[in-house]
Protein backbone atom coordinates (compact mmCIF):
# COMPACT_ATOMS: atom_id res chain seq x y z
CA UNK A 1 0.00 0.00 0.00
CA UNK A 2 1.03 3.54 -0.97
CA UNK A 3 1.68 5.72 1.76
CA UNK A 4 -0.77 8.51 0.47
CA UNK A 5 -3.20 5.56 -0.48
CA UNK A 6 -6.65 7.05 -2.53
CA UNK A 7 -8.36 3.51 -2.12
CA UNK A 8 -11.84 2.86 -0.66
CA UNK A 9 -9.89 -0.16 1.15
CA UNK A 10 -7.42 2.51 2.58
CA UNK A 11 -10.17 4.69 3.71
CA UNK A 12 -12.61 2.02 5.14
CA UNK A 13 -9.27 0.96 7.39
CA UNK A 14 -8.79 4.60 8.66
CA UNK A 15 -12.75 4.86 9.30
CA UNK A 16 -12.67 1.55 11.68
CA UNK A 17 -8.93 2.52 12.96
CA UNK A 18 -11.21 5.92 14.12
CA UNK A 19 -13.92 4.33 15.64
CA UNK A 20 -11.36 2.02 17.42
CA UNK A 21 -9.91 4.97 18.75
CA UNK A 22 -12.99 6.76 20.01
CA UNK A 23 -14.06 3.59 21.62
CA UNK A 24 -11.07 4.00 23.45
CA UNK A 25 -10.87 8.33 24.27
CA UNK A 26 -10.79 8.90 27.67
CA UNK A 27 -13.71 11.59 27.35
CA UNK A 28 -16.49 12.43 25.22
CA UNK A 29 -14.81 15.30 23.54
CA UNK A 30 -12.11 13.12 22.14
CA UNK A 31 -14.10 10.44 21.25
CA UNK A 32 -16.30 12.89 18.98
CA UNK A 33 -13.03 14.51 17.29
CA UNK A 34 -12.15 10.28 16.42
CA UNK A 35 -16.12 10.00 15.29
CA UNK A 36 -15.90 13.21 12.93
CA UNK A 37 -12.94 11.38 11.53
CA UNK A 38 -14.43 8.35 11.07
CA UNK A 39 -17.36 9.79 8.93
CA UNK A 40 -15.17 11.74 6.95
CA UNK A 41 -13.36 8.57 5.92
CA UNK A 42 -16.31 6.87 5.40
CA UNK A 43 -17.14 9.89 2.68
CA UNK A 44 -13.85 9.78 1.15
CA UNK A 45 -14.35 5.73 0.75
CA UNK A 46 -17.85 6.11 -0.94
CA UNK A 47 -16.56 8.82 -3.56
CA UNK A 48 -13.64 6.65 -4.36
CA UNK A 49 -15.93 3.62 -4.77
CA UNK A 50 -17.85 6.06 -7.20
CA UNK A 51 -14.58 6.30 -9.20
CA UNK A 52 -13.69 2.91 -8.88
CA UNK A 53 -10.87 2.73 -7.02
Amino acid sequence: MRILDDSSEYYRMRELQERDAAARAPNDAIAEIHLTLAREYRKLAEEAEKLGQ
